[in-house]
C-alpha cells in the first residue's frame, strides 16, 4: 500500500481479499501494525462468503516525512493477538509506504489557459471546462478554511467565484443573515465581509438550501439575496457598497435562478408579478423571466418577456439559451398547448428569438444545462424518470434537435470537453459520452468504499485538457482522460472550482474549503 497524505487529511485505505478455499472452523481476523502507521480501529466487512473488505485509516498524528512498515493479517482459531492456533497460510504480510506532505504556500501566478471562475461550473456556458494540461505529480495542498454556519440549514455556503487572487462566496449564518465573504487566495485569510441583509434581521419561513452564487463583472461583485428580492453591488477590492436593485423573488437550485457574469454584463432570473416595481416599465407579468443589470446604475436594464419554467440561463458569444416549456398555441376556452424546446435569444437585444423543439413534452424542472463551444452544441436533461433523466443534444450549427442519450442519468453535474460530455448514472458511475450520438465511450467508478455524489453536489465535476476532476461522497479524484485511470485522490469531497492561478477549491457540505495547487 502506497499513499501520499496531506495536512488535515483523514486518509482511508480499502483492502479487499478473497479466500481460495473454505475454512471449516471459526476464524478470528487480526490486522496488526506494530509501527503505528495505521489506526487500531479497523473495520472489516464480509462482501460474500469468501470475500472480505477491510477499511484502514492512516494515523492522524504523523509529522511530514516517509513512514514504512508491514501490516500482518492473521487468521486464527484463537485470539489473533496471540494466534497460537493459526489457520494455514496465516499470517499474510502487506507492506506499506506513506509519504506525509506539508502545506505549500507557493507564490501565486496565472496558469496559462485558466480563467476567473465566475459562475456555476466556471463560466456563462456552464461547461465546467478549463483548457489546461496538468501534471498530478505537481499537485500540492495549500490551505483549509472552515466557515462556521448553522447545520440546520444544510449547505449554507454558496458556490465559489474567483478573481484578482481572491475567492468569494455567500454564507447563511445562524441568524439567517447572508454574509458576503472575500478571502485571500494566498492563504485563505479574510479580505473583507459584508452583511447582505441590511438593517433588522429578516427571518423568512423558508430558506433555500444553497445561497445564490455571486457574480463578478468589471471588478465589481454582484450578490443576490435569496430571502429578499435584491441584487447588491460591491467594489471587489474593498467591499464598498455601490448600489442595488430589486429583482423579484429568487429560488436558487443547481445553478438555476442565479446571476451569470458574461463579457457583456450580469444576467439573472427572478419570479415576480406585475406589481414588482422593477419590471412595471417593461409590461411584464409572467411567472419567471430574465433580466440584465445596467453596469452604470445597477438597475434592471431589460427583461426577456417569456416564461422560463426554472430553466438555467446558458450563454455563448451572441446568445442566451434556455431549455424550457413554451406555449405554442392557444385556442378559445382552452389551455395553452405546451411543448419543450431550446429558446435562443440574442443577448444584445436584436433579432427575433428562435425556438428549436425536441420530441418531448416534459423537462426536468431543475435541469443543468451547458453550452459546449468545441462542438457548438447545447445539452440539458429532459423527460424525468424519478431522479433520472436522458440527456438532450441540440446541434446549434445545424439549428436542430440532434437526439438524446439512450441511458438515463442523474440530474447532477454535466460537463463537456471537445466531442465528449461527462455525466453520472445511478448508482454512481461516471460515463463519458459521444456528444454527437449520446453513446457511452467509457465509464469509471470511484474507490471501493465511495459513491459519486449524484444528487447533493451538482458542481461535482470539472474537466481539463487531460484530466477530469470528480467528487464522491468521501474523496475527490483526478481521472486521466486517456487511460481512464485514477491518477490523484484526496479524502475531501464537495463542489469543485478552479481559479485563474491554478488553485483547485473543494467546498464540502460541512462548509470546509480546501485549496490545492495544481502547478
Amino acid at each position: 500500500m502506497n499513499a501520499v497524505i496531506w495536512p488535515n487529511e483523514k486518509r482511508q485505505i480499502v483492502v479487499q481479499a478473497r479466500a481460495t478455499r473454505n475454512f471449516p472452523d471459526i476464524i478470528n481476523i487480526g490486522i496488526i501494525d506494530i509501527n503505528g502507521g495505521i489506526k487500531p480501529d479497523v473495520k472489516v466487512n464480509a462482501i460474500d462468503t469468501y470475500t472480505y473488505q477491510a477499511t484502514l485509516e492512516v494515523a492522524s498524528n504523523l509529522s511530514p516525512g516517509v513512514y514504512s512498515g508491514v501490516i500482518e493479517i492473521r487468521l486464527c482459531k484463537d485470539n489473533p493477538l496471540i494466534c497460537k492456533q493459526a489457520h494455514q497460510g496465516s499470517p499474510w504480510k502487506l507492506p506499506y509506504r506513506f509519504e506525509v506532505k506539508a502545506a505549500v504556500l507557493s507564490q501565486l501566478s496565472p496558469l496559462p489557459g485558466a480563467y476567473d471562475w465566475s459562475a456555476f461550473q466556471g463560466n456563462s456556458s456552464h461547461s465546467g471546462n478549463v483548457p489546461v494540461s496538468l501534471d498530478p505529480n505537481k499537485f500540492s495542498y495549500r490551505f483549509e478554511k472552515k466557515i462556521q454556519a448553522s447545520d440546520s440549514f444544510g449547505n449554507a455556503l454558496s458556490r465559489l467565484v474567483t478573481q484578482n487572487s481572491g475567492f468569494y462566496f455567500v454564507q447563511l449564518d445562524d441568524t439567517k443573515n447572508q454574509i458576503l465573504y472575500a478571502l485571500n487566495e494566498n492563504d485563505g485569510s479574510e479580505k473583507w465581509r459584508v452583511n447582505l441583509s441590511n438593517g433588522p434581521v429578516y427571518k423568512p419561513s423558508y430558506i433555500p438550501p444553497v445561497s445564490p452564487t455571486p457574480a463578478i463583472y468589471q471588478n465589481k461583485i454582484y450578490a443576490q439575496t435569496s430571502a429578499q428580492p435584491e441584487v447588491k453591488v460591491f467594489d471587489l477590492g474593498s467591499g464598498q457598497f455601490l448600489g442595488q436593485t430589486n429583482i423579484g423573488q429568487v429560488y436558487s437550485v443547481n445553478g438555476i435562478g442565479e446571476l451569470v457574469a458574461d463579457v457583456s454584463g450580469v444576467y439573472g432570473q427572478a419570479s415576480y408579478s406585475s406589481g414588482n416595481l422593477s419590471f412595471e416599465d417593461f409590461g411584464v407579468s409572467l411567472f419567471r423571466s430574465a433580466f440584465v443589470i445596467d453596469p452604470d446604475t445597477y438597475k434592471v436594464k431589460s427583461v426577456a418577456k417569456f416564461r422560463f419554467d426554472s430553466s438555467m440561463l446558458t450563454f455563448n458569444d451572441q446568445s442566451v439559451m434556455a431549455y424550457r416549456s413554451t406555449t405554442v398555441q392557444k385556442e378559445k376556452n382552452s389551455q395553452a398547448a405546451e411543448r419543450v424546446g431550446l429558446s435562443i435569444f440574442n443577448k444584445f437585444g436584436s433579432g427575433t428569438p428562435v425556438t428549436l423543439f425536441s420530441d418531448y413534452q416534459f423537462i426536468n424542472m431543475n435541469a443543468i444545462s451547458v453550452y459546449c463551444p468545441d462542438r457548438n452544441a447545447f445539452l440539458s436533461f429532459q423527460k424525468p424518470e424519478g431522479f433520472n433523466s436522458s440527456i438532450v443534444i441540440f446541434d446549434l450549427a445545424a439549428g436542430k434537435f440532434a437526439g438524446s442519450s439512450s441511458t438515463s442519468y442523474t440530474n447532477s453535474s454535466l460537463v463537456c470537453s471537445k466531442n465528449t460530455v461527462f455525466a453520472i448514472t445511478w448508482p454512481g458511475t461516471l460515463s463519458a459520452l459521444d456528444i454527437n450520438t449520446g453513446q457511452v465511450l467509457w465509464q469509471w467508478k470511484p474507490a471501493l468504499d465511495d459513491t459519486l455524489q449524484v444528487y447533493s453536489t451538482p458542481q461535482a465535476m470539472l474537466v481539463t485538457n487531460n484530466l477530469l476532476f470528480v467528487s464522491g461522497d468521501k474523496n475527490t479524484y483526478a481521472v486521466d482522460l486517456n487511460t481512464h485511470q485514477t491518477v490523484w485522490t484526496y479524502s475531501h469531497a464537495g463542489e469543485l472550482s478552479l481559479s485563474r492561478n491554478g488553485i483547485l477549491y473543494i467546498k464540502s457540505r460541512d462548509n470546509t474549503i480546501v485549496a490545492f495547487n495544481l502547478k
